[in-house]
């Protein structure tokens, strides 16, 4: 989606990103893992809504 040079930066540093404890020692890795897979999807431009079809 990104054709600016920042803007592939910025892509590659989130898709390079390390899921890591906070320096407090803190990792909650189903929470963070869950926003780093909906930052991906949603960088990816193949996030979507998906909502029941009416009968």
């Amino acid at each position: 989606m990104a054709t600016h040079p920042k803007g592939w930066k910025f892509l590659d540093e989130v898709w390079n990103a390390r899921l890591e404890p906070y320096e407090d020692g803190y990792f909650d890795p189903y929470f963070d893992g869950l926003l780093y897979l909906f930052s991906l999807m949603h960088l990816s431009g193949k996030y979507q809504i998906i909502t029941p079809q009416a009968n």
